[in-house]
């Protein structure tokens, strides 16, 4: 089964621009200092009450934009657990965010090149992006995971309520409920960039394209290859409590000397 021709993909497979100043998850987080994490951790459990099919396809079926749509995403499983109120974003919003960072024209189809992850963090913490209620939300910062290493994705799952991908997807993942590892004779079929908010023994679920999905560490192990632990306002419920453990101090004070 190939492609639909109504989903887009949009992570830039090539590798991410080098940034000296970027933030390690190990330089903030101490494994032996946590608490036993759960087999599973699952942050879509109140998204998915609330917000049953309204994830929304966020452009993303109109253009290569789920750099974009996938950190929004994110704003979305955060407010919506943080609150219980969904915040609510057009998919103009966060086709206008892809235009602004990249250039990309809807006239023009050679303007849709899609982004790097870090392009996209960048962007959600310098401007963020408005939701439909006029209310702005932004990434406060972010350390990158090493996905290989499935006890630090865990620690980073935990402690920022989900994850931020950029993946490989190869032509086996076509109308598969799961997606696991490519089998030798897979295509690429480009780069998708999606927010993973269930993390347990057997899968890991994302969400693209208005739906979560299943997804195994095989197809974590070889397909990911950028993972990116992210703090924002939107993780903090009205008496400012978020899952403790994190050195948010010091990240935020490591954040405030490299981005000056």
């Amino acid at each position: 089964m190939s492609r639909p021709a109504s989903l887009f993909l949009g992570r830039n497979l090539q590798p991410s621009p080098f940034d000296a100043r970027q933030l390690l998850a190990e330089d903030f987080i101490t494994l032996n200092k946590l608490p036993v994490l759960p087999n599973r951790q699952d942050w879509f459990l109140r998204g998915n009450r609330i917000n049953s099919g309204r994830w929304g396809y966020l452009g993303n079926n109109q253009a290569g934009n789920c750099v974009y749509a996938g950190l929004t995403h994110g704003f979305q499983q955060w407010t919506v657990n943080a609150t219980g109120v969904l915040a609510d974003f057009s998919a103009q919003a966060v086709l206008d965010a892809y235009s602004n960072a990249t250039g990309y024209d809807p006239h023009d189809p050679t303007t849709d090149r899609g982004d790097y992850c870090v392009n996209g963090l960048r962007y959600m913490q310098k401007t963020g992006i408005r939701d439909t209620s006029g209310a702005v939300h932004k990434v406060r910062a972010y350390v990158k995971v090493n996905p290989l290493h499935h006890a630090m994705v865990r620690a980073a799952a935990f402690l920022s309520s989900g994850l931020y991908i950029g993946a490989t997807l190869h032509s086996g993942i076509w109308g598969s409920e799961i997606w696991d590892a490519p089998k030798p004779g897979e295509t690429i079929e480009g780069g998708h960039a999606m927010d993973t908010g269930e993390v347990g023994d057997r899968l890991i679920r994302v969400i693209d394209w208005n739906t979560t999905r299943g997804v195994t560490w095989d197809w974590w192990d070889v397909e990911v290859s950028e993972c990116f632990g992210v703090v924002s306002d939107d993780q903090f419920d009205g008496q400012g409590k978020t899952v403790a453990g994190f050195d948010f101090e010091g990240l935020l004070e490591a954040v405030d000397q490299v981005t000056a």
